[in-house]
């Protein structure tokens, strides 16, 4: 008899071994699947949000001496969180006002500065050795 109960326990072990493995098998499956693809969506000329990681993405230049943006000014809503690319043709330091960051960028290079807008304003984006303004952020 005794041989029978350690069979029986043998077995139940397997059993729970084998329903754990497939449970796991289905949330793990589950939580990786792809979400459904979407396009951004347009929040204005140049810049694009994706609602998927609700970032707001904005594509600048510098070159020939001037910007090239989508507008002179760009609308963000207070609390959106921002990838703001700048691309320039020469070597330059660029310089975000609404978080006080800079970066050097080198010629033919693009910088990319994240940050939540997290102050209300008007707010500006330039070039320090152009000493010339890119572009505004316009935060509400």
């Amino acid at each position: 008899m005794l041989r029978s109960t350690r069979a029986h326990a043998t077995l139940a072990a397997v059993v729970a071994t084998l329903a754990v493995a497939t449970l796991s098998a289905c949330s793990s499956s589950a939580s990786t699947a792809s979400p459904p693809a979407t396009s951004p969506a347009a929040t204005s000329p140049g810049t694009s949000s994706s609602p998927a990681d609700d970032v707001q993405v904005i594509k600048v230049s510098w070159a020939n001496g001037k910007p090239v943006v989508p507008s002179d000014r760009i609308p963000i809503k207070l609390g959106t969180k921002v990838r703001l690319e700048v691309t320039s043709d020469v070597a330059e330091i660029v310089h975000v006002h609404l978080n006080d960051a800079e970066q050097d960028v080198a010629a033919g290079g693009t910088v990319v500065f994240t940050f939540t807008a997290d102050k209300a304003g008007v707010f500006d984006v330039e070039v320090h050795k152009a000493d010339k303004l890119v572009v505004q952020l316009q935060v509400s």
